[in-house]
């Protein structure tokens, strides 16, 4: 091949070469905008997506209910109810709450269920007298129904009755002997009594100390057991007030109380023994342990019922 051929050979090569990266070029110049327009697309959908999402997720995990407009306390005689009481004083004037006992209120439609708090011995037919209170974060203490009762009957022995022991009578259905006591109904299923709320009952049992109600039945434990469920949004154990107090600080979103001077110390006292009063009751004997037993047979079933539901944890946080 002669020096001419080579070098015209080489020409058109280059000239090859030359083309191809034109072409390339052109066509890069004309799918760039779409690559590069889908791209920012597929990101900027994807950022959204996740920004979104952990939007949702922050959200959700600081979603909390508003605070309680109102407050209400269905105090069971014998609980711890004055330390509760205490605590709750403080909780609702954090919280703006202007409070109203009504043990002695007459008339149920009067309770007021605007900006306050409610405390007061009576039964769960409060609620439904005046459905407006249902709006209020309400609130029980239980404590184990035989030491509830004895100590009911020791505090009642040194400061109401006399002939006390009468109380006791195994024929306590007998309404001439109930009426032998003037309390006689603390000592015997009084937990099932007010949380059930028949019409068999008064709803303010302050006002009705001698005959409020007749001898609860199998009928009172189970509408105690449904409205435990459906009428209270924290159900609180003596033996464990500190952490229900959490939990209620935690509803009003007052978690640290050290800012709102709430003090909770009047909680953590030991209530074991607390039906030893300052007069220091005699031994109880077996007969005696055994009858408040039997009168609290009912209260033995709803308080167990309500543990084995784990109602420590309340439903408005």
């Amino acid at each position: 091949m002669t020096r001419t051929k080579r070098f015209v050979l080489q020409l058109l090569a280059a000239a090859l070469l030359l083309s191809s990266i034109v072409n390339i070029m052109t066509v890069n110049q004309v799918l760039m905008p779409y690559i590069t327009t889908t791209t920012s697309t597929t990101t900027s959908t994807s950022a959204d997506h996740w920004s979104a999402a952990s939007s949702n997720h922050i959200a959700k995990s600081t979603t909390q209910y508003p605070v309680p407009q109102c407050l209400v306390f269905l105090h069971i005689p014998k609980v711890g109810g004055r330390s509760v009481g205490t605590f709750l004083r403080q909780v609702a004037e954090a919280a703006g709450l202007e409070k109203q006992s009504i043990y002695h209120e007459k008339n149920p439609y009067d309770i007021s269920a605007d900006k306050t708090f409610t405390i007061g011995h009576f039964t769960t037919a409060l609620f439904d007298l005046n459905p407006k209170l249902k709006q209020c974060y309400k609130m029980t203490v239980l404590r184990e129904p035989v030491d509830r009762a004895m100590s009911a009957f020791f505090f009642h022995k040194h400061n109401h009755e006399r002939d006390i022991d009468k109380c006791l009578s195994d024929n306590t259905e007998n309404k001439k002997v109930r009426m032998r006591c003037r309390l006689w109904w603390q000592y015997s299923n009084d937990i099932t009594r007010r949380l059930a709320g028949l019409d068999d009952t008064s709803w303010n049992t302050w006002l009705n100390k001698r005959s409020y109600s007749s001898i609860p039945n199998q009928t009172h434990l189970e509408k105690a057991k449904e409205n435990l469920v459906n009428n209270f949004d924290a159900v609180c154990y003596l033996q464990d007030l500190p952490s229900c107090a959490d939990k209620i600080l935690k509803a009003f979103h007052l978690d640290d109380s050290t800012l709102h001077d709430i003090d909770t110390s009047m909680l953590k006292l030991n209530k074991n023994n607390a039906y030893k009063t300052k007069k220091r009751p005699e031994k109880i004997d077996a007969k005696r342990l055994k009858q408040f037993t039997k009168l609290n047979a009912l209260d033995q079933d709803l308080y167990a019922w309500s543990l084995s539901m784990s109602f420590n944890e309340t439903k408005r946080v």
